[in-house]
């Protein structure tokens, strides 16, 4: 609810598009994670939050990585159907003609301001249940879990497996935390690897990694 709360704060910026409205939202990731650094009162500052409680639902409780396996699994099923749903309604419909021309969806009478900062808060909450789940697994909360590199990390999962799919959202964080791991022992490249496909992705126009040979035939056929 608090990061749903937070979310209503990113309102007033969400008449950008585009790129515009992408570095400004990684602007205010830079801004929460001073804050999480900075307010100790609140987050304990650059030492992080420990001894986090597992977590429990009813006389379940989570305290192993199997277990926690199993409700993480759940939690991202639900999630799926719940987007899926949601796609494919009213408000899904609205959105997708919003993301085709913003000027053509004005004068059906859909307003992309409101429509945007429910996405912002529909967002908000849901990283919100993420990283709280992410604490209880963890027992403890360190303040580099929240720099502009994760933010990155995060963008970079989402146009690896494809923008306009829920699928490709999925598909894309499992390949990047496969091949994070993979790449451990070129850690200090690995994000550069990764910025470099991002780039030949969004400048191939391609939807994912799906979509990556039929946007380079259309370049090479173009010539």
């Amino acid at each position: 609810m608090v990061a749903a709360l937070l979310g209503l704060t990113l309102v007033p910026i969400l008449r950008l598009r585009g790129n515009e409205l992408a570095v400004a939202t990684l602007g205010f990731g830079v801004i929460v994670h001073a804050v999480i650094l900075n307010e100790e009162w609140l987050t304990e500052g650059p030492f992080g939050m420990m001894k986090i409680p597992p977590f429990q639902l009813g006389p379940l409780v989570f305290n192993t990585e199997f277990r926690f396996y199993f409700l993480g699994l759940a939690v991202v099923a639900g999630t799926y159907l719940a987007f899926r749903r949601l796609t494919r309604s009213r408000f899904g419909r609205a959105l997708e003609a919003i993301r085709q021309s913003e000027e053509a969806a004005v004068t059906s009478g859909i307003n992309p301001v409101l429509y945007k900062s429910k996405v912002f808060v529909i967002a908000a909450f849901t990283a919100g249940l993420a990283g709280a789940l992410f604490a209880h697994l963890n027992r403890y909360l360190n303040p580099n879990d929240f720099t502009l590199a994760e933010s990155i990390n995060v963008l970079i999962m989402i146009v690896v497996g494809g923008l306009r799919s829920l699928e490709g959202a999925i598909i894309g964080a499992m390949i990047i935390v496969f091949a994070s791991e993979y790449l451990r022992a070129f850690k200090e490249y690995r994000l550069i690897l990764f910025g470099v496909l991002l780039v030949l992705l969004m400048a191939l126009g391609a939807d994912g990694l799906r979509g990556l040979p039929s946007a380079l035939a259309r370049r090479l056929h173009r010539g």
